[in-house]
């Protein structure tokens, strides 16, 4: 037998994510399930993984089996190219996804990362401006505690609410 070719892995690869998409998808999806699994994940997990990230962990779960097997697994080898390919589509298809978006709204990555940058630094000052206001506070009841006339009284309530 030859040595294999790219170009063969290529064709097996192919021919593999034809039969699997026969064999566990419907017609129009051809082993596209990346984006089931990603949702059934999430669900579960509550962490989110996107379609294009379940085909990598496809793809590293095959080099692994790959690389700790001491004899050439062709199994893995091929599923690897398979996956590589189903994730490099479902890559372009989020990036069309996010591009759209981006030319539909005007929202870039950069304008969320600024809108971030921006809110962060508003709880910052928020929480500056609640510690002067707690001092403010605890200063006034410091300076007119000699008013208060009981448990009931604004200022010892002001005081509990502080502590």
């Amino acid at each position: 037998m030859n040595q294999p070719t790219a170009e063969m892995y290529l064709a097996k690869a192919a021919k593999l994510m034809a039969e699997r998409g026969k064999e566990y998808d419907t017609a129009d999806q051809k082993e596209r399930s990346a984006d089931k699994v990603a949702t059934a994940f999430s669900a579960i997990t509550g962490h989110n993984l996107a379609g294009s990230e379940v085909w990598l962990l496809l793809q590293i779960l095959k080099d692994v089996r790959q690389w700790t097997n001491p004899r050439y697994h062709q199994d893995s080898a091929e599923d690897c190219i398979a996956y590589a390919a189903l994730k490099a589509e479902a890559i372009a298809q989020q990036y069309k996804t996010y591009r759209d978006f981006e030319l539909t709204t005007g929202v870039t990555p950069k304008k969320i990362g600024a809108a971030i940058d921006s809110a962060v630094q508003v709880i910052k000052d928020l929480k500056k401006e609640n510690l002067k206001l707690k001092q403010a506070i605890a200063d006034t009841l410091e300076e007119n505690r000699h008013l208060a006339d009981g448990d009931n009284c604004t200022l010892i309530r002001l005081k509990r609410a502080l502590q």
